[in-house]
């Protein structure tokens, strides 16, 4: 059980590195994937 919540606080420690170096980066590529997402929806809904 501990090791098992140990290994959750390093894993979130890693995210939370990598979230620091690229906030960013990874804000402004979900941002295009989300206009993304909503342009491919709206071509799906004109095709059918």
């Amino acid at each position: 059980m501990s090791t098992q919540n140990n290994r959750q606080f390093a894993m979130r420690q890693e995210t939370s590195k990598i979230h620091l170096g690229n906030t960013h980066q990874d804000y402004s590529s979900l941002f295009e994937l989300a206009i993304f997402g909503v342009f491919v929806d709206a071509l799906h809904v004109t095709l059918n």
